[in-house]
């Protein structure tokens, strides 16, 4: 269930945060994740959180006396029943969903299971519970890599994803449920995050294992825009969420955008390009063996952009990232002891 996966002092409230208790009593689905890790110790901190019930199959071995773990396996048909006493007993009025995978999964069935099956679970417990508020972690990823993207996708571009791409299509299906359950509940704040793919010195996912491959696959003639948030501004526009009341969807990335290109050489890689067709078939081969986190299906990010525009974010939410694109990535690569860019700032 869990996976490997803003800024405290954003600015004021804004036109559009809605009406809130002064204190809340959160559920974190997902605890013992790297971000449900973080999210739990930034939240014990907060005067305004008086209960964090914590939620996963394994305990996030975070011990503090607002914190109380209950065990619960998503890929179980008794979790929406196990959840909804959780959430009933302990009076919980704002869920966060972060019990996603960080990289596609070559169990594609069990992690559709944990991922998608899971998130109704989550949904039906909240539903039957009536929270007030329910924040989705989610990914720019939805919008998927095409030829005919803009520069940058607002809120309202159209959910593509990559054709066979099972993780992908997971998350636009959360996303879709979400839709679901705000028109059934209109009166229950829903918040999906839609984070860049995510880098630092500690975070591990598909994006930082492709960054440190020793020789990254790139497509020959093409060298995309790319676009990161650092793990830091994740946990700062999780908690932002939890924190404030706005509904809807929200792109969450660092400033600035790079080429591919000058993204490896930051990390000391030298791409090995190779024609569209045999990039494919190369990384199907390595996926079979697995040997890489990513499927072929993935090769599309290497050709064309998505990236997305974090505009309402900042507008509506207050969200102000402490890295850019760049800042993050030399983060990145500073703590993996890495790349050119890190040399050039020591």
């Amino acid at each position: 269930m869990s996976p490997e996966t803003g800024n405290g002092s954003t600015a004021g409230s804004s036109a559009s945060e809605l009406v809130r208790p002064e204190r809340s009593r959160v559920a974190v689905i997902g605890a013992a994740g790297f971000f449900g890790r973080a999210l739990l110790e930034r939240l014990v901190g907060s005067e305004r959180c008086e209960l964090i019930l914590a939620i996963d199959h394994r305990a996030p071995h975070i011990h503090d006396e607002k914190i109380l773990y209950r065990a619960v396996d998503l890929t179980r048909p008794s979790a929406g029943s196990e959840l909804l006493i959780h959430l009933q007993n302990h009076a919980i009025d704002t869920v966060v969903h972060l019990a996603l995978l960080s990289s596609p999964s070559h169990h594609s069935a069990w992690a559709h299971e944990v991922e998608a099956i899971g998130t109704v679970h989550v949904l039906n417990a909240c539903a039957e519970h009536r929270v007030r508020k329910f924040v989705l972690l989610s990914s720019t990823l939805v919008y998927g890599p095409h030829s005919k993207n803009p520069n940058y996708l607002s809120e309202d571009a159209p959910l593509r994803g990559l054709q066979g791409s099972r993780y992908v299509g997971d998350r636009i299906e959360n996303e879709r449920q979400l839709q679901r359950f705000k028109q059934e509940h209109p009166d229950t704040v829903c918040t999906s995050l839609r984070f860049a793919p995510v880098v630092g010195p500690t975070v591990r996912n598909w994006i930082t294992r492709y960054l440190t491959f020793p020789t990254p696959l790139t497509v020959l003639g093409f060298d995309p825009l790319i676009q990161l948030v650092h793990e830091t501004d994740v946990t700062d526009a999780l908690a932002l969420a939890v924190h404030r009341d706005h509904d809807g969807a929200f792109n969450l990335s660092g400033d600035g955008v790079l080429p591919l290109s000058a993204a490896l050489k930051a990390c000391g890689r030298v791409g090995m390009p190779l024609p569209g067709p045999l990039a494919r078939g190369w990384v199907r081969t390595l996926w079979l063996a697995q040997l890489v986190s990513t499927p072929p299906t993935f090769v599309n990010l290497l050709k064309y952009v998505c990236v997305a525009d974090g505009r309402r974010a900042r507008e509506e939410m207050g969200f102000r990232p402490r890295y850019s694109t760049r800042d993050a990535l030399i983060a990145f690569a500073g703590g993996r002891k890495l790349g050119d860019l890190v040399r050039a700032e020591s």
